[in-house]
């Protein structure tokens, strides 16, 4: 059995505001230098650097261009992906927290 939770904008997954999932991925993302670094990652392999949370895992963007990622998530934990869009016309910005569950 498999159950999904979008988490709506809303709502304080694990107790803490989108706001605060924002910054806690920036910090994530930007622990490590490049070469080290989940989003310079092209690959996957170290997709699970720095996953200290307890309920969720981030997934990495990228500093421009395209990866294709394999990444194993622990079961259990949610997902988290920030994005912004630069490209876009207007600008929009993309955040999704996630959790599959799979029983």
């Amino acid at each position: 059995m498999t159950a999904n939770v979008m988490y709506a904008r809303e709502s304080k997954p694990f107790g803490r505001s989108w706001e605060q999932w924002v910054a806690i991925w920036w910090q994530w993302c930007s622990a490590e230098p490049d070469d080290t670094n989940p989003v310079a990652d092209m690959t996957g392999e170290i997709c699970d650097k720095n996953q200290t949370d307890s309920d969720v895992w981030f997934l990495a963007g990228t500093f421009g261009g395209e990866a294709e990622r394999t990444c194993i998530i622990p079961a259990g934990k949610a997902i988290f992906f920030h994005s912004d869009f630069k490209g876009a016309k207007p600008k929009f910005r993309v955040e999704v927290l996630y959790h599959l569950t799979i029983k």
